[in-house]
């Protein structure tokens, strides 16, 4: 059925770019006076198909378009297609003797093969076996026909295959078979190369996998090397950046699938609870795909990554900020210039600033969030010095460990990075100690007298999964 052409070519472009532009067929259809199903056709490149469209929009048959751009066929999805073309080739017979199509056979008994089709652009099973047999990448010349010197139709033997015209098919028929069906035994079969016939073989599943394999770095740019982010190309792409993907009957990021393929790993072997952490120089790049920026982690670790490259929104930016940073510091110097016996309990304070956890507002006093919010975080005047006969330090009975090395301890453990700190329970085997001894040395709960820092000196971020953080 022709649609009726009631536009101009002008007005038809003009509608192809409203569209596109957000309008609607109908206020388009309003606009120029006409059916929303003739914008419908116009649009579907139903009708008007001579005119330009936009690039983007490939032409995949008559007056049909699409609307992402297709990649070419990779090698090793048109090696994959041409292995599932010759497992429907019976070669059991040897070969000298015709190797019979398994698939579909039409009705002049010639095979078919539709994936012939997206690879060059024939189904003819014959033909497909001559052109991968001989290792062309590309079909035939109309005009060049596939014989059979068997005369058998569904035969791909490539031994019994050769070029010729139309005329020299005729020829066959009439003078070398004499009108009499196949198959005929053959005297003269086709010269085998010197490397032997191109026949695609292997495990299906693996073929498969490879092929999609290269189809996903197909979508990867990776023209800048492999130390710069290989940026992710592909259709899909998450509202955040990231890259989407189908990978593994699910749809999922595109660097957790490079993750998977570069590990040789399947999705289930990733615990449900990691995520794949971007690492890149500089800052983390949620569309790269390179695996030397990609690493396997916890949410705790990714959300870290993020605040240190400053992604994270905290303090005032933050959108769920009830508290500024102003209240906060004006709680601290409120909390800490009060004398001890006088403070308020942190249950008191938090119902005071609206808050549920009195845990919440302990963490202010102490700068252990809201750091940027400023303000003391701690006992603004020295502690008063307690007259005690009980021996304390070196001078206990029982202390084996002297003040300096607690002191060479605090500075070393509180001056590395974060990340790089030990974990208590090997501080506590080298020091013949046990895990809250310890813990309570680097935090000035015991042996006060030791001197030495008692918190970071590296910097004002306390890391999110410090060790020495969790028994608190």
């Amino acid at each position: 059925m022709r649609v009726q052409r009631s536009l101009t070519d002008d007005q038809a472009l003009w509608a192809l770019e409203a569209v596109e532009g957000g309008k609607t067929m109908k206020e388009v259809a309003e606009i120029l006076k006409v059916s929303s199903s003739a914008i419908s056709a116009l649009c579907r490149g139903s009708s008007y198909t001579h005119l330009p469209r936009d690039p983007k929009h490939e032409r995949i048959g008559p007056g049909r378009f699409r609307g992402r751009p297709k990649w070419p066929m990779t090698p090793e999805r048109q090696y994959q297609r041409e292995a599932i073309f010759w497992e429907n080739v019976d070669r059991s017979a040897g070969p000298s003797a015709c190797w019979l199509f398994k698939g579909q056979i039409n009705s002049s008994g010639y095979g078919e093969f539709d994936g012939g089709k997206a690879i060059v652009g024939s189904n003819g099973a014959h033909r497909l076996a001559y052109i991968f047999a001989n290792g062309l990448k590309k079909n035939l010349p109309r005009k060049i026909f596939v014989r059979h010197l068997c005369a058998n139709p569904p035969c791909c033997n490539p031994a019994h295959l050769t070029l010729g015209t139309q005329r020299d098919n005729m020829k066959d028929r009439f003078e070398l078979h004499k009108n009499r069906p196949g198959p005929h035994p053959v005297t003269s079969p086709t010269q085998e190369p010197l490397a032997g016939w191109t026949i695609a073989f292997g495990d299906p599943e693996e073929l498969k996998r490879r092929a999609l394999i290269s189809e996903f770095w197909q979508q990867v740019d990776r023209s800048k090397g492999d130390q710069s982010c290989w940026i992710w190309i592909g259709a899909g792409r998450h509202e955040f950046g990231y890259g989407a993907v189908y990978w593994e009957g699910r749809h999922t990021q595109a660097a957790r699938a490079a993750y998977l393929i570069v590990n040789e790993m399947s999705s289930d072997e990733i615990p449900k609870d990691f995520v794949i952490r971007h690492l890149c120089p500089g800052a983390s790049n949620p569309s790269c795909c390179n695996p030397l920026h990609l690493s396997i982690g916890t949410q705790k670790q990714n959300m870290a990554d993020r605040m240190a490259a400053g992604k994270y929104a905290y303090g005032d930016a933050h959108h769920s900020t009830k508290f500024s940073d102003a209240q906060v510091r004006e709680l601290r110097e409120k909390y800490w210039n009060t004398p001890p016996n006088l403070r308020p309990k942190l249950e008191e304070l938090a119902a005071q600033c609206g808050v549920e956890d009195w845990g919440t507002v302990w963490r202010w006093l102490n700068g252990k969030s809201r750091i940027k919010a400023g303000g003391p975080i701690g006992e603004l005047t020295d502690r008063p010095t307690v007259n005690s006969n009980h021996a304390r330090g070196e001078r206990h009975s029982l202390v084996t460990i002297p003040d300096t090395v607690i002191r060479e301890l605090r500075e070393k453990y509180w001056g590395m990075p974060a990340q790089e700190r030990p974990t208590l329970s090997t501080l506590a085997a080298e020091l013949k100690s046990d895990t809250s001894t310890v813990r309570k040395w680097l935090h000035g709960k015991g042996r006060i007298s030791a001197g030495g820092p008692t918190g970071s000196i590296v910097s004002e971020y306390v890391a999110l999964d410090d060790p020495a953080q969790r028994l608190f």
